[in-house]
């Protein structure tokens, strides 16, 4: 269990783990994180590049606003307001509940998700 935030940090991988600091994972590069779970996950995984997520779990608004170069797989997600800005997204088997999600966004491609929002897309290019 970690209570900290990873900041301005490079290849780090996370697996089996709970984390439950909140702003966690600001411009990081090389990412790599599986069987994660996020109970606080708000403004988590701000401005990162290069990110592999698989079998997580997050709770929490304004996830993985400006990052880029993202691969998810088995994501789950509660929380408003996420991936706003991203760039060279692909997500696999998601299940997303938020309000507001990628506005702003370029280049995102999801396959067999199931996503519920309000307002979706917003100003994106390059979303299917």
């Amino acid at each position: 269990m970690a209570r900290a935030g990873v900041w301005y940090t490079d290849n780090i991988t996370v697996e089996n783990a709970v984390i439950e600091a909140p702003k966690n994972f600001r411009r990081c590069r090389g990412v790599n994180l599986q069987n994660v779970n996020f109970p606080n996950a708000a403004e988590t995984l701000w401005s990162c590049d290069d990110v592999v997520l698989e079998h997580v779990s997050a709770k929490g608004d304004y996830f993985a606003m400006n990052s880029q170069n993202m691969e998810l797989r088995d994501f789950q997600l509660v929380g408003n307001y996420s991936f706003d800005g991203v760039k060279n997204m692909e997500i696999h088997n998601a299940r997303m509940l938020s309000k507001d999600a990628f506005w702003n966004s370029e280049n995102v491609m999801v396959y067999d998700s199931f996503i519920s929002g309000e307002y979706l897309g917003w100003n994106a290019k390059n979303l299917h």
